[in-house]
């Protein structure tokens, strides 16, 4: 899955997630970028979760058991 960067991925680029949100009018993205998508992965029980960072967007893969 690739998306957007989350909070603290990079905590350069924190300003401009918390800008997005409110230049691009998306009222569900602060939510969106305070939930690791890594964790919920996990929770929903995939396993050897990985992210990688790439300037704005976070790619997350893993195993589906």
């Amino acid at each position: 899955m690739v998306d957007s960067l989350q909070w603290d991925d990079d905590s350069e680029f924190n300003w401009a997630l918390e800008q997005f949100a409110k230049d691009f009018h998306e009222p569900f993205y602060k939510d969106y970028t305070q939930k690791p998508l890594e964790i919920l992965l996990k929770e929903a029980g995939l396993t050897d979760v990985q992210a990688d960072i790439g300037f704005l967007s976070k790619a997350v893969t893993g195993v589906i058991s």
